[in-house]
């Protein structure tokens, strides 16, 4: 999901990644809130929906095994 100049990825155990799309030929990462500590591998496990554009500023995050975060962005 893109909202201003930031996007918001689900990773899997990868967790919740922000990035900075502000110039699309210079990506950069702006942040990562991992749901899912216990692996980095590429399986069904962790976040895997990420929701954002709230007025609070909140982000929601859905995790497979441990439902949903709401999380708020620095």
């Amino acid at each position: 999901m893109i909202q201003g100049d930031r996007m918001y990825v689900s990773a899997y155990e990868g967790g919740l990644r922000v990035i900075d799309v502000e110039n699309p030929r210079k990506l950069k990462a702006r942040g990562y809130f991992d749901t899912y500590p216990e692996g980095e591998n590429a399986t069904f496990n962790g976040a895997w929906g990420v929701y954002a554009g709230f007025p609070s500023g909140n982000l929601i995050v859905s995790d497979v095994q441990r439902g949903l975060f709401v999380i708020r962005a620095n």
